[in-house]
């Protein structure tokens, strides 16, 4: 499976995006270049208890990146329901 080391367990990577995805605030932050990478890393370092804080800031800088093309913010999705 993409993203799991060879002994089954999760990548940093994919650990940093389901703590991410699961935060729809998060993801509107990202969105809009207003979040302060380092201290969001110090923070889903302590949760996910996995990896470097400078790992985890690696792959939410990627994340930020990948979803910073997305036009639509959580927020107006949820609106329009």
């Amino acid at each position: 499976m993409a993203g799991e080391s060879p002994n089954g367990t999760k990548s940093i990577a994919r650990l940093v995006r389901e703590a991410i995805q699961m935060r729809p605030s998060l993801l509107d932050a990202l969105k809009m270049g207003i979040v302060n990478y380092s201290a969001l890393a110090r923070m889903l370092q302590n949760e996910i208890r996995e990896g470097s804080t400078e790992a985890v800031k690696a792959a939410i800088i990627r994340i930020s990146e990948q979803i910073s093309k997305e036009k639509r913010l959580q927020e107006e999705e949820v609106r329009s329901i």
